[in-house]
């Protein structure tokens, strides 16, 4: 009788938390529905044939996630970690494959995808603008999935729940803050339901991410000055005598900025702190040429010159290496492969 009630409290401390956080993850959309209904139909007509195509890819990585934790689990108990760490690489290589080439199809086609759902002219511009932000969210929803697969089959269940309920805490606190506005904060309308996902499904990643503590401290460090960078805005832009036009671009790279800062502060401590005091200093430079010449200045001119989107969408696109160079510095951290022994 006691092992079999002890099974049970096993499997229901591993079983609550899996749904809860499922249950978080899909708070997301009903949020930005909820809120977003009280701008009119349009807007909820084009936020809706966004997400049934943002669908698409969160199931895929589901997908790849339950395929990922079933290997996770299998080499966990046979205590083969070569293998696990190889599966776990693997598998969040094809679920971070799949969701940058989603999130590139969004950034290039957004209104071309749309108008396969929709014929009406004001939704689906209202889609397309949804959807062109929305993108920037698949690639931390696809790591925070295999991540949160590695976790649950280490049995420690709660971290994931807890990432989730403060990411869907943020989701909700900024869409009521960008949809309508607020002081000093002009409203945005319906794209800011998709940036504030965007925001959250970082910070989802981010604490999932922040379990060696020095990390953690620089994650709250930084995320205090980007809201500290969002809130002054308004009023920064104020002290320069120049153009409607211009301060409102200014806005728009300060808010980019801002959501991008916690991810540099990672690479700062992760790579140009602890993988360089390993005295792999090699590594560290392969991974900035990766991520600003291979990824950030061809993606930076591909939407500069080819798809012509205004400057801070260049901007955010080109602070996406942040992303690809702390992808890259938490593989090679894992591998220990940067811990070197130097002789006296």
């Amino acid at each position: 009788m006691r092992s079999r009630d002890g099974f049970y409290r096993s499997a229901f401390a591993l079983a609550v938390p899996v749904a809860l956080q499922s249950m978080l993850q899909a708070s997301f959309s009903a949020v930005d529905q909820i809120m977003i209904g009280r701008l009119g139909s349009v807007s909820v007509a084009g936020v809706g044939l966004a997400g049934k195509f943002s669908s698409i890819h969160g199931v895929l990585t589901a997908s790849v996630g339950t395929v990922a934790a079933v290997m996770l689990a299998q080499y966990l108990g046979q205590g083969n970690k070569p293998a696990l760490r190889r599966s776990f690489r693997v598998n969040l290589g094809i679920a971070l494959g799949v969701a940058a080439v989603f999130a590139l199809v969004c950034l290039a086609l957004p209104r071309r995808i749309m108008a396969l759902y929709s014929t009406d002219a004001p939704t689906v511009e209202i889609a397309a603008e949804y959807l062109s932000l929305l993108a920037g969210s698949f690639v931390p929803a696809a790591a925070s999935t295999l991540l949160s697969a590695l976790l649950r089959c280490m049995e420690k269940p709660l971290l994931p729940l807890y990432a989730g309920i403060a990411s869907a805490l943020v989701n909700t606190a900024l869409n009521a803050l960008l949809i309508f506005g607020g002081p000093g904060v002009p409203a945005m309308g319906a794209r800011s339901a998709a940036l504030a996902t965007l925001i959250a499904q970082w910070v989802n990643l981010l604490i999932l991410l922040a379990l060696w503590r020095l990390m953690l401290c620089g994650l709250a460090a930084s995320a205090v000055l980007s809201g500290l960078i969002l809130c002054i805005a308004p009023l920064y832009v104020r002290i320069f005598r120049v153009e409607p036009e211009v301060r409102q671009m200014t806005r728009r790279i300060l808010a980019v900025y801002a959501a991008v800062a916690p991810v540099k502060v990672q690479n700062m401590i992760l790579g140009g702190g602890v993988i360089r005091s390993g005295g792999r200093t090699s590594y560290i430079l392969w991974v900035d040429l990766i991520g600003t010449w291979c990824f950030g200045v061809p993606l930076a001119c591909i939407s500069a010159f080819v798809w012509k989107l205004p400057v801070h969408w260049v901007y955010g696109l080109l602070s996406l290496e942040e992303c690809v160079r702390l992808a890259i510095s938490l593989g090679i951290f894992r591998s220990r492969r940067w811990m070197r022994r130097l002789e006296a």
